[in-house]
């Protein structure tokens, strides 16, 4: 990830984690290392869950990240949330 922002710059951001199954603590660390950046270079980032994942959801919920990040359900909400 830090390879493809360093190449293009820091940009607006989805992250679609729709279809991840499983995350431990090290690929929340990194979105939250992202988010960060994202973050210092006053740009926005959303994640993207639908609602069949409700794992996922409920990791996030858990762990209080519902508090730090925009998270949406639908596509079109994760686009006007970073691009308004």
């Amino acid at each position: 990830i830090d390879e493809i922002y360093n190449e293009n710059g820091y940009q607006n951001t989805i992250f679609d984690i729709c279809n991840i199954k499983y995350i431990d603590s090290s690929g929340i660390g990194l979105i939250i290392g992202t988010k960060t950046k994202i973050d210092s270079n006053r740009k926005k980032i959303s994640l993207l869950c639908n609602k069949s994942n409700d794992k996922l959801l409920h990791i996030f919920t858990k762990a209080r990240l519902h508090e730090v990040f925009a998270i949406f359900t639908n596509n079109d909400d994760a686009i006007k949330y970073v691009t308004g």
